[in-house]
């Protein structure tokens, strides 16, 4: 179950629907995602800085009904557990799940529908193993701003940042990488910011 303290009122109809209960005053207490049920229509998840809490990864059939969703930002919740194996949708474009407790390796799987994806955000979780370069090879060339920072990542920058042609940003700081950049990253020309401190 997710639970949230958010200070939004919602209209009654909203109140009364399966899945969503309301405290007294008709504020949101509490989200049962799998039973939202019928929301193929949702096209932005917008919960930043709230208390929202539970595992993705258990939603996950939840997250894949979404078919037309765009922009994900659940960033600054308790959200905890490893990610689904994809991407509810080859329409998002924004994905912010920053400042969670989730952790585990990102499944390359996870990119294999990010057509559209131009901003990732995983930053200040505990997520492991080795930064997927399958992210510019699924999403390019829209992609924009990858955001890996203040995580566990191991190992080398991959190659295939290069294939991002419109990549402006990556953060990939305080984490336990080692190594060379790839010389790929050269032919990212749209490149403004590589920060990589405390590695």
């Amino acid at each position: 179950m997710l639970a949230t303290k958010a200070r939004t009122q919602l209209p009654a109809v909203l109140r009364s629907h399966c899945g969503i209960t309301c405290n007294k005053g008709g504020r949101i207490s509490h989200l049962q995602l799998s039973s939202l049920g019928n929301l193929t229509h949702l096209t932005h998840l917008n919960a930043p800085h709230n208390s929202l809490y539970g595992s993705l990864y258990q939603s996950s059939r939840f997250f894949l009904s979404l078919y037309s969703l765009k922009i994900v930002d659940l960033s600054y919740n308790l959200f905890s557990g490893e990610l689904p194996f994809s991407l509810p949708s080859q329409n998002i474009r924004m994905n912010d799940l920053s400042s969670n407790h989730l952790h585990g390796a990102i499944p390359s799987s996870f990119f294999q529908q990010a057509w559209n994806l131009t901003s990732f955000n995983v930053s200040n979780n505990t997520f492991s193993g080795s930064i997927p370069s399958s992210i510019c090879l699924h999403s390019s060339p829209l992609i924009r701003l990858s955001d890996f920072s203040f995580n566990e990542f191991t190992g080398n920058i991959s190659q295939g940042l290069g294939v991002c042609s419109k990549l402006q940003a990556f953060r990939a700081g305080y984490n336990n990488l080692l190594g060379l950049l790839s010389e790929d990253i050269y032919n990212a020309t749209t490149l403004e910011e590589i920060a990589l401190p405390r590695n």
